[in-house]
Parts: C-alpha cells; structure tokens; sequence
C-alpha cells in the first residue's frame, strides 16, 4: 500500500470520528430538550386537571367554593395520583421514568415546580394556576 492510500485512509477515519462524535452531541442536546418538554408537558396536564377540578361544584367532588384561586384544599388525591412524598402540604409527584413534578397548593394559587431525576433538585421552571381559566396559567423560568 502506498503511503498516499495510507494517508486517505486515515484522512477518512479523522472524518468518520468527528462526524460520530458531532452526532452523539446532537443527540444528547435533544436528550435534554425532550426532557424538558415531557416534564412541561406533564404539568400543564396537571395544572389544567386542577382547573377542572377548581371549577367542578364541591358537590360533584370538585373544589368549587366560591374563591376561584383557592387551592389549599386540592391534593393529589383529587386528581386521581398518589405522592411519592409528602412534606407537609407540599407533595412531590413521580411519573413514569424520570419525571418529578413538586405540587404545591395554596390559598391564592397552586405551583407546580419540574425536580431533576433526583426529585429534590429543582429543574429551573414552574407553571403557577391562579384560577379556571386559561389566562390564569403562567410559566416562571429560572433559566
């Protein structure tokens, strides 16, 4: 083998590398934003199923009381979940894999914060409920 093969063929090797390793950092880079969006995803469900149950009558096991941003009474139990913690008024919710959502309810509003895997770190955003409609939703970014 002559040495110019030689060189194209460790040339095509260099090439091959750095194309595997710029598609291993695309995809750990979409990893994360997939993750971020299933745990936004899971709390606008959860925050929009806290709506429904705020605005059913206390009758039909609603929380309908008259004071459309109460929402010290409603748990997960409400909700039809179970807490994987509990501390207090503050429950901490795991979903299926990874995703730990924090619920906090509270007489002017209901805060659901994303955990990191680990369920205790906080993920950096929260989705605040302050009433039945979709107007009293809205999203606090840290990042």
């Amino acid at each position: 083998m002559g040495q110019q093969q030689l060189l194209l063929i460790v040339l095509g090797s260099v090439v091959v590398m750095i194309a595997v390793i710029g598609a291993f950092a695309g995809f750990t880079e979409k990893r994360a934003q997939w993750d971020d969006e299933t745990r936004r995803l899971a709390m606008l469900e959860l925050a929009t199923e806290a709506q429904a149950w705020k605005a059913r009558p206390a009758l039909s096991g609603g929380g309908d009381n008259g004071q459309p941003a109460d929402f010290s009474t409603l748990r997960l139990g409400h909700l039809r979940l179970a807490a994987d913690t509990t501390l207090g008024d503050l429950q901490v919710y795991r979903a299926a894999g990874d995703l730990c959502l924090l619920f906090k309810p509270a007489l002017n509003q209901l805060r659901i914060d994303a955990l990191e895997a680990d369920c205790a770190t906080q993920a950096g955003f929260a989705i605040t409920v302050t009433g039945t409609d979709a107007a009293d939703l809205t999203w606090i970014d840290a990042n």
